[in-house]
């Protein structure tokens, strides 16, 4: 019975997954609910303009990024990064967050904005599901640093037990590739 009992509760045990069509839906109502009311009111959005350093885009372009290791989705990024351009960015930060203290590059320089560039070119190379595009010109491979490579997965965060009945909590996240 226990060798039953850790195989059903164990990594490989069977999860509740719900029907694409659901997906969906959920989807839907968070996009249209509180995901747009939170990118239309509660982040500053501002452009970041490239004066020497070119923009990658992916085939996954947009890119949520929070600094420490918790999870981050479109809800809980305090920036989200969408390249327009092959040198604009358009940038997304939660108003309450101190734009100091994120430890991210100043654009108030030139160098910062070509720093913070490319910070932004390893996130959306390495969450690439496929495709990194960048124009034949730019000579992105010289010195562009390489993230590790992440793709969407689930998390299991915790495990309680109470009484007979065990409860995992999982969270989906970028994690790396395997």
């Amino acid at each position: 019975m226990g060798i039953f009992r850790a195989e059903m509760l164990g990594p490989s045990g069977p999860r509740l997954v719900a029907p694409d069509a659901v997906m969906i839906q959920e989807g839907i109502k968070l996009a249209l609910g509180e995901l747009g009311e939170r990118l239309a009111h509660q982040m500053t959005w501002s452009l970041i303009l490239s004066d020497t350093e070119p923009v990658l885009t992916s085939d996954e372009p947009v890119c949520g990024w929070s600094p420490g290791d918790a999870p981050v989705g479109y809800a809980t990024a305090s920036i989200v990064w969408l390249p327009l351009s092959p040198r604009v960015i358009l940038q997304l930060r939660d108003r309450e967050v101190d734009p100091d203290k994120l430890g991210l590059p100043s654009v108030a320089s030139a160098t910062g904005r070509d720093e913070l560039i490319r910070v932004v070119n390893r996130q959306i190379a390495g969450q690439a599901h496929r495709w990194v595009i960048h124009h034949p010109d730019d000579r992105l491979h010289d010195g562009l640093q390489m993230a590790p490579r992440t793709a969407w997965r689930d998390q299991l965060v915790s495990v309680t037990e109470d009484g007979g009945t065990s409860r995992e909590l999982w969270v989906q996240r970028r994690l790396p590739a395997q």
